[in-house]
């Protein structure tokens, strides 16, 4: 990415909020953002007046780029068993191309994500998941927003939700503003687009890895681990 002196600026040790992080991740990263995109390059947090923790202003810089966290809703969620947590990017941990033992040419690392902003579910509460390139932001005064679904999705839900759809949906799963699908970068460094007709079952976490004649090819694709064969795509 070739953004040596923006990384080093960071202060690791510190929230985003703090300074000197709090300006820095206000960088727009053109290499972050679809070129077909039709968002804009910061996400402005609709927020509750007052909230020390809030990105109303500077912005956080936004990207259309996100890691798979894994097959099932709450896979990247640090406090989840390893049978839920199966992709490769994760909360609170790191996984090896040795890890990836279904193959990195079978594996999602990175899909695609549109901004949804405000308009969620049926009325006109802001989205407060929109991906941003660094870490999540604080909700409001009674909570934090779900720091995965900000730089994570998943393959539970089907890719590109309309944005009526529930926010649990479209937070946790892949979208593109492109025609019938999706692209995806594999753990192999290649890209491919996936269409939205991929064998998809949506099968929901039931305490256990992905079964054979549940578990549709796009779950199969987000897991690192699963062993199944996949179909065509």
């Amino acid at each position: 990415l070739e953004q040596q002196g923006l990384y080093n600026s960071l202060n690791f040790g510190l929230g985003m909020w703090q300074a000197p992080n709090r300006q820095l991740i206000a960088t727009p990263l053109k290499v972050a953002i679809c070129p077909s995109a039709v968002n804009p390059t910061k996400n402005f947090r609709v927020g509750t007046a007052g909230d020390p923790n809030g990105f109303d202003d500077p912005g956080i810089a936004a990207t259309n780029y996100v890691g798979c966290a894994g097959s099932f809703v709450q896979s990247a969620y640090y406090d989840q068993p390893d049978s839920r947590r199966n992709g490769i990017l994760i909360e609170d941990g790191n996984y090896r191309l040795a890890n990836v033992s279904d193959g990195t040419s079978n594996t999602f690392l990175v899909g695609e994500t549109v901004y949804f902003g405000s308009g969620s579910d049926v009325g006109s509460n802001p989205f407060y998941w929109d991906a941003t390139w660094y870490g999540h932001f604080k909700k409001d005064t009674g909570g934090t927003a779900d720091a995965p679904e900000c730089i994570m999705r998943a393959g539970e839900f089907r890719m590109n939700p309309p944005k009526v759809a529930a926010d649990n949906v479209k937070r946790n799963t892949f979208s593109s503003r492109h025609a019938g699908g999706a692209n995806f970068v594999f753990a192999d460094g290649s890209t491919r687009f996936i269409s939205t007709n991929i064998h998809h079952t949506e099968t929901p976490y039931t305490g256990v890895d992905l079964l054979p004649g549940t578990a549709g090819t796009f779950q199969r694709l987000c897991a690192r681990n699963d062993g199944l064969a996949l179909g065509d795509f």
